[in-house]
């Protein structure tokens, strides 16, 4: 039980870092004069 909450604590902590990288990425390209 504790192995499969932390399987998906993970792959949500990972989702979270991905959306949040391509967020910085979109928000870079979209003002790089900032």
């Amino acid at each position: 039980m504790l192995n499969v909450y932390n399987k998906d604590t993970c792959a949500l902590w990972l989702n979270i870092i991905v959306i949040v990288q391509k967020l910085v990425l979109f928000y870079h390209f979209v003002t790089p004069t900032l």
